[in-house]
C-alpha cells in the first residue's frame, strides 16, 4: 500500500471506517439497503492492493504517492497511471470470483454513479459519497467531508443527517 502512502493497517482502518459510516448513515434511510452497502463499502477499496503492486513494478511509486497525497480525486490519478480505477479493478476481481451481479455493479459504478444502471444508481452514489468523505489519503479531512456532503446534497439526500453523524464521529476521533 506504499504507493498510496499508507500501511496495511491504515488501509484496513479506512475500509472499516467506510463500512461503519455507510451502515450508520444508511440505517437512517433503509436498513435493507444499509446491509447491502455495508459489505460493498468494506471491500470497495480492494483493487488498491493490485494497483499498488502495478505502480511499484512500473517504478512509479514516488510520483504516484506524491499525486495521491494532494488529490481530491484518487480515481483520476489511478486512471492516469494505470488506465483503470480501484472500483473497476475491484469489480473485475469480484466478477471473476463469482460475486453477486448487483454487488459487483454498485462497486464498479462507484467512481461514476451517473453511468450506473438505474437500479444500481442509489448504491453507487452512496458508495461514492462515503469514499469521498473517508478517502485513503485524507480520511475525515475537512475538504473530504465538505466535498462528500455537497455530493450528498446534490444527490437529494438529507445531508444534514449525514453532517450530524459526521460531527458525532469527529467528536470521538478528535476530542476537544
Amino acid at each position: 500500500m506504499q504507493p498510496y502512502g499508507v500501511t496495511s493497517d491504515v488501509f484496513a482502518d479506512v475500509s472499516s471506517k467506510q463500512a461503519k459510516l455507510i451502515l450508520s448513515w444508511y440505517n437512517t434511510i433503509d436498513k435493507e439497503k444499509a446491509d447491502k452497502l455495508y459489505l460493498a463499502a468494506f471491500l470497495q477499496e480492494t483493487g488498491k492492493i493490485l494497483i499498488s503492486s502495478d505502480i511499484i513494478q512500473e517504478d512509479e511509486d514516488v510520483s504516484f504517492k506524491s499525486e495521491i497525497e494532494m488529490t481530491n480525486n484518487i480515481a483520476q490519478v489511478e486512471k492516469a497511471y494505470v488506465d483503470i480505477t480501484t472500483a473497476e479493478v475491484t469489480a473485475a476481481v469480484f466478477e471473476h470470483w463469482g460475486f453477486d451481479e448487483e454487488f459487483i455493479e454498485m462497486i464498479k459504478h462507484s467512481d461514476n454513479p451517473s453511468a450506473a444502471p438505474e437500479e444500481i444508481k442509489e448504491y453507487a452514489i452512496a458508495l461514492n459519497i462515503v469514499k469521498t468523505i473517508v478517502p485513503i489519503n485524507k480520511p475525515f479531512g475537512d475538504s473530504s467531508i465538505n466535498f462528500g456532503l455537497r455530493k450528498a446534497r446534490d444527490a437529494g439526500y438529507d445531508y444534514e443527517v449525514l453532517e450530524d453523524m459526521l460531527d458525532d464521529i469527529l467528536d470521538v476521533i478528535q476530542p476537544e
